[in-house]
């Protein structure tokens, strides 16, 4: 009589298992395949005193959905001066189902420039001249712009030659 009572506790308990086994799968399938939609992903000038750059559509509160005056981001054409002053701030605007603010953000070639972060604003940082495309990612839909970077070449120069010229100076274009 023991031995039968035991199958029977040993075949519930392995039911058992074998039911929450089941179930914590399923949950985590129905976890991991969640719809969600993306309306729209746009690289855009960033907004004052935000004290953030990604923009969604969340609702305050109150239930009011933000008003923006949002301008996408064209492509740009920056020039190399010193290291303090070679950045320019970004924006992005995510319409997510989820409004989601995990966007990433990533430079075509870090030798040229990089992304950075401060105080809850985006900056792209560039470092030598070139061609590089910045592109904001969510759920495989990007938005990108192209950035040209220069060296910062004079378009004239001084020159003082006071045997030659006197106590003045003469400017000359520069044709290199």
């Amino acid at each position: 009589m023991k031995l039968s009572s035991l199958k029977v506790v040993g075949v519930f308990m392995i039911a058992t298992i074998a039911i929450i086994a089941g179930g914590l799968s399923i949950y985590f399938l129905i976890q991991n395949n969640k719809t969600y939609y993306i309306y729209d992903i746009r690289i855009v000038e960033p907004l004052e005193d935000t004290g953030y750059f990604v923009y969604t559509n969340k609702e305050d509160s109150e239930g009011n959905e933000p008003e923006y005056d949002l301008v996408s981001m064209q492509n740009k054409n920056v020039f190399l001066t010193n290291s303090e002053a070679n950045k320019f701030e970004i924006g992005v605007y995510a319409d997510t189902s989820t409004n989601t603010t995990s966007i990433d953000i990533t430079s075509s070639n870090t030798d040229i420039a990089t992304i950075s972060y401060s105080k809850g604003r985006c900056f792209v940082e560039y470092h030598r001249a070139g061609q590089v495309e910045i592109t904001a990612e969510y759920g495989g839909v990007s938005d990108s712009i192209t950035v040209n970077v220069y060296d910062n070449v004079s378009e004239s120069f001084l020159v003082y030659d006071e045997a030659f010229y006197g106590k003045y100076h003469t400017t000359f274009n520069n044709n290199i």
